[in-house]
């Protein structure tokens, strides 16, 4: 069975705009928020760096106690607790693979949580994010390319499930 990943509008301008802050001069990364259901992940939600803190051009570095916190944060804000089920970081070159601190980063996630996702944002030279790939990772470190859908909101800001669109290319890519 195809790992599925919903992921909300909210979120995307979110990393969108994490990496616009910095004009896509560095890396930047946070953790996804949201639902998962065997092989079915729903993200409502992600922490974003403060630009400030941002750590080298090459290489992006997550501060677990404070992500920790901001996602606690985030979580006290919905009715139904997302927990944490991933993370996320930009490329800055555009490069869609992960490089071996990532292979272990997520490996050591993975571990934690179970199977979780890890997503690449890769931005245009100008900061807009042009494809955002997402992997399931189990624990032993094995990725898997991830079916992604983005989930529109009606106007009551509710969600709508006739209104989830599949969009990406062949290579299942949001």
């Amino acid at each position: 069975m195809s790992t599925q990943v919903t992921i909300s509008k909210k979120t995307i301008r979110k990393i969108a705009a994490a990496i616009a802050a910095v004009n896509n001069s560095r890396e930047v990364g946070g953790l996804f928020m949201g639902y998962r259901h065997s092989s079915k992940y729903r993200i409502v939600d992600a922490t974003v760096p403060d630009c400030e803190k941002c750590s080298g051009v090459a290489s992006f570095v997550l501060d677990g106690a404070e992500e920790t916190a901001k996602a606690e944060a985030l979580a006290g804000r919905y009715t139904n607790t997302p927990e944490i089920i991933g993370v996320w970081h930009s490329h800055i070159w555009g490069d869609a693979v992960f490089s071996l601190q990532d292979e272990e980063s997520n490996r050591r996630l993975a571990q934690i949580l179970g199977n979780c996702l890890s997503a690449l944002a890769l931005p245009e030279k100008q900061s807009n994010l042009r494809k955002l790939m997402i992997w399931e990772i189990d624990p032993a470190g094995e990725a898997k390319i991830c079916r992604a859908a983005c989930e529109t909101e009606n106007i009551s800001g509710q969600r709508s499930d006739a209104a989830t669109a599949y969009i990406g290319n062949s290579e299942n890519v949001l």
